[in-house]
């Protein structure tokens, strides 16, 4: 280090361009480095997310969590398995042991769930993924003296528009009360049409699946048929028949039972500034930037605020690249302090 040190006191023209070099490389490279504030972060885990609508917590529990713990749990760099069932759905996640190969592993994964075969016909395809902790960029909020519907709906609108930009490609809903159909069937009606409960359960279980019509094979290719009449709102419900009846006419569901459109009842509320509000967070994905998601973001938002009626407000919060261009502008201010006292 010493011999080092005395030949650039000796040469200081090398030392000069050598310093100029570098400094150089790194603003040539400095618009290249990907600019995050909390880096992404591999769980070394996975989840298998599967649907079983129309299902109480313990026959998730034995249709399909048992079976899926049962198929994962001897596959080689698995470290442990955990489930939890919830009404109309089951979340299995995996751990891997450290230094395994994550992509192979959720092959593995995904290649012993399709292998089961004693799914009930009415669950949905299993959805398998690799978790990480995807870093938060910003929240936008929508709020407004206005019912939760109607904050929902303009809440939706600008999410769908903050996911059609090509730089931004997660927005999640935060605190937000899920939509869900409440179907009310009556004992009086059922008695009175003579019908049981399980006659309803089937003719609304059927109403929301997809159904497979089988394979067309033509000269042009393969095409799938698959039934699209599944009913998605509470009209759509209304009107779903049960049976004929003996005078010719339809027995509905809106016969027998109360259908309303709404939010699930939870005990959760957001407020900004002192009024109701719908809360989003934006995340950003692999190698994206998070000072050009904030950016297109904030654009975004200033669009949508003219389309949404005057009694609502679109804004950004807790934006996480504030703190970002907070430190990029100290270290510039270093910078050239530093370079200063060099050319001095």
């Amino acid at each position: 280090m010493r011999m080092l040190i005395a030949w650039f006191t000796r040469n200081p023209v090398a030392a000069n361009l050598l310093m100029f070099s570098i400094l150089v490389g790194g603003l040539l490279t400095g618009s290249t480095i990907r600019q995050e504030v909390i880096p992404t972060i591999p769980l070394d885990m996975a989840q298998v997310m599967m649907a079983y609508p129309g299902a109480a917590p313990a026959e998730v529990e034995v249709a399909l969590c048992a079976p899926i713990e049962e198929a994962v749990r001897g596959l080689a760099g698995v470290d442990s398995v955990s489930s939890v069932a919830y009404e109309n759905l089951g979340a299995i996640t995996i751990k891997f042991l450290d230094g395994v190969n994550a992509g192979k592993l959720l092959d593995d994964i995904k290649n012993a769930v399709d292998r089961i075969s004693s799914f009930p016909k009415e669950t949905e395809t299993p959805r398998v993924v690799l978790l990480e902790g995807n870093p938060k960029v910003m929240d936008v909020v929508v709020s407004g003296q206005a019912s939760p519907t109607t904050l929902r709906r303009a809440a939706g609108q600008v999410r769908e528009a903050l996911l059609a930009h090509p730089s931004i490609s997660l927005v999640e809903f935060l605190n937000a009360p899920a939509w869900e159909i409440s179907i009310e069937v009556s004992q009086a009606k059922l008695r009175e049409y003579d019908l049981s409960l399980e006659e309803v359960s089937a003719a609304v279980r059927m109403a929301t699946a997809n159904i497979p019509g089988g394979l067309i094979r033509s000269e042009g290719g393969e095409v799938l048929l698959r039934g699209s009449g599944r009913a998605k709102t509470g009209p759509e419900f209304s009107v779903l028949p049960l049976r004929s009846l003996p005078d010719g006419r339809q027995l509905r569901l809106e016969d027998v039972a109360t259908i309303r459109d709404g939010f699930a009842e939870t005990d959760q509320a957001t407020t900004f500034n002192g009024r109701p509000a719908v809360s989003m967070a934006l995340f950003r994905l692999g190698t994206q930037h998070a000072p050009v998601i904030a950016q297109a973001a904030r654009k975004i938002v200033g669009q949508q605020q003219e389309l949404l009626p005057t009694s609502l407000a679109v804004a950004v919060a807790n934006d996480d690249t504030v703190l970002l261009r907070d430190r990029l502008g100290l270290m510039l201010r270093n910078a050239r302090a530093g370079l200063v006292l060099v050319l001095i």
